[in-house]
């Protein structure tokens, strides 16, 4: 075999494994499957495609002309409306099953017993006509697949003023932890009776009920347990009518928090990629790098496959350790971030970095008097320069010498007299700085720093000075003699 046939041989060989790494397909396993905690970080103003799958079929408005629309909305929580199956029906209604399937840590025991998951929420039906109407609403646990059948699972559900638990179909009978010993609630389940509901699944199969009523009170006393549960798989929430008049029909699941473990096998989608518009805004040409952040949203939407790639596809600039961007000139540039595990899932952000130019830095405070009681004091600095935008023209403070520290980014702490040398420096530019120099004065030769924390960043308003405490004091001596004498 010659050489030449090796070489290329060998060249070949370290071009497929550089493809194979760096275009890694979706699904490709990084790790063996790794067991991670996940917690859910959801707004819910929105539909969040990373984080719920929705199972719903559309209805027929009573506008003119009717239209047809979805049961499910966003807005700051889950809303499921004017939805209506029949019981036995295939469709059971409309239900957000979380991506994230939970499991059990294959490194632990059996014998082990510790939380699988733990979700709550607040819910409520939005009007008191459908007390009498049929309609039930409440958690999908332990679904095998997101669209499994309701007697695939466990199924804790509320009606109007009640829970029920059902156990693949099968309905079970909780081990009541209080003095009450009903699963009919206080009140009915409505906007103005909102019911706080916590459910917390552990490996050995049970499943810890908190019920919070009336609205407000914190769920912290546990009501009822059920045992004997298999919880491993999805987590979802779901509401129906079984009547058909259901004008107004509405439930309302709000502050929906969900985390519990799970394996992170790297099978999954990348469903969308997009980089922070914010330092770019205010991108100047500098030695200085900016720190870049992607969005990347996966089903499921673990931290773990959220891994990006920034490439500078236009323009003069560069990326330096992974996020780092550095901008060498002012014309367009063009950025984009992409997925690692899926480089076909990107967007790309054109922008136009500023040719900073500064012409003077200048502090506008006035030194003059400055004494170990003039503490905390607000520094000022002006900036001069060709952009009108403020991040530009904003500086960096800092004690070249002198008793004294900078707190808070613009807060000067005075620890003691003598000279004091400050320096303010352009955010963007180091060549372009300000120093002055001022003296600090003692008028009390007894005065001794007080020693503890700094003062809170929340807050300029200056510590009672020792002259004042001390002329506090003796006013207050003089009000004791004066009694004494009366």
């Amino acid at each position: 075999m010659s050489k030449t046939f090796m070489g290329r041989a060998l060249l070949a060989l370290l071009a497929a494994i550089a493809a194979s790494f760096f275009l890694a397909p979706v699904g490709a396993r990084a790790d063996s499957g790794k067991y991670v905690n996940y917690v859910l970080q959801d707004a819910m103003s929105e539909y969040n495609a990373g984080n719920w799958s929705l199972y719903q079929e559309k209805y027929l408005t009573p506008t003119d002309p009717p239209a047809f629309a979805d049961p499910i909305s966003f807005s700051a929580g889950l809303n499921i409306s004017n939805d209506f199956t029949v019981r036995g029906d295939a469709y059971e209604g409309a239900r957000a099953v979380s991506n994230v399937r939970f499991s059990k840590d294959p490194a632990r025991a059996d014998r082990e017993n510790y939380t699988l998951f733990d979700t709550s929420f607040v819910v409520y039906q939005n009007n008191k006509d459908n007390r009498a109407k049929d309609v039930e609403f409440g958690a999908l646990l332990g679904l095998p697949e997101k669209n499994a059948s309701k007697n695939e699972c466990v199924y804790f559900m509320l009606d109007s003023f009640r829970f029920f638990l059902y156990d693949h179909g099968e309905a079970a009978e909780p081990v009541y932890l209080t003095e009450t010993r009903d699963n009919a609630l206080a009140g009915y389940i409505e906007y103005d009776f909102k019911l706080e509901v916590r459910l917390v699944a552990t490996s050995a199969g049970e499943l810890i009920v908190y019920l919070g009523f009336p609205d407000g009170k914190d769920v912290n006393v546990a009501y009822c347990k059920y045992e004997g549960l298999d919880f491993s798989g999805y987590v979802g929430y779901t509401a129906t009518s079984h009547v058909a008049e259901k004008t107004g029909f509405s439930v309302n699941f709000d502050s929906i928090k969900l985390s519990g473990g799970t394996i992170a096998d790297y099978n999954f989608t990348v469903l969308s990629a997009s980089v922070d518009p914010a330092p770019l805004k205010t991108a100047v040409v500098s030695d200085k790098p900016i720190a870049l952040a992607a969005d990347i949203v996966t089903s499921p939407n673990l931290p773990e496959y959220h891994r990006a790639v920034f490439r500078v596809m236009k323009g003069d600039a560069e990326i330096k350790n992974g996020n780092l961007l550095y901008v060498n000139g002012g014309d367009e540039i063009v950025l984009r971030a992409s997925s690692f595990y899926d480089p076909e899932i990107y967007q790309e952000i054109p922008f136009k970095a500023t040719e900073l130019a500064v012409s003077s830095v200048a502090f506008t405070n006035s030194f003059e008097g400055m004494t170990v009681y003039t503490q905390p004091f607000r520094l000022i600095a002006e900036v001069k320069s060709n952009s009108y935008v403020p991040e530009h023209n904003s500086v960096v403070f800092e004690v070249v010498s002198g008793n004294a520290e900078i707190f808070c980014e613009k807060y000067l702490k005075i620890t003691g007299a003598g000279t004091v040398i400050l320096r303010a420096t352009s955010a963007y530019l180091d060549d372009a700085f300000a120093t002055i120099a001022f003296q600090v004065t003692d008028p009390d030769r007894n005065y001794v720093p007080r020693e503890g924390g700094e003062p809170s960043c929340q807050s300029n308003l200056a510590a009672p000075s020792a002259a004042a405490a001390l002329t506090a004091i003796a006013a207050a001596a003089l009000l004791v003699c004066k009694k004494k004498k009366a």
